[in-house]
């Protein structure tokens, strides 16, 4: 019996707001958690999480059913705007 094996690995680069470097300090690695549960959440891996002052690199392992916009769309606005309850 055969089966198929699917891996699916995506670099996804963003900024932050006209490149400003925000991304400072404690703050960075809190961001990155925060950016790795945004990611398991939706059923992905954060392979790693990095980046420099002014934008993210995050290393992610996606399933083929994953459609890789909404997986932006939910890491950039779930990270940038605060939560109104």
């Amino acid at each position: 019996m055969s089966s198929t094996h699917l891996s699916l690995y995506y670099h996804l680069v963003f900024s932050t707001k006209k490149r400003r470097a925000w991304i400072t300090g404690a703050w960075e690695d809190i961001l990155h958690a925060y950016l790795g549960g945004i990611l398991r959440g939706l059923g992905a891996i954060a392979e790693t999480i990095g980046g420099a002052t002014d934008h993210i690199h995050i290393l992610a392992s996606l399933k083929a059913t994953h459609c890789l916009a909404e997986i932006m769309l939910e890491l950039k606005s779930d990270s940038s705007a605060p939560k109104r309850h």
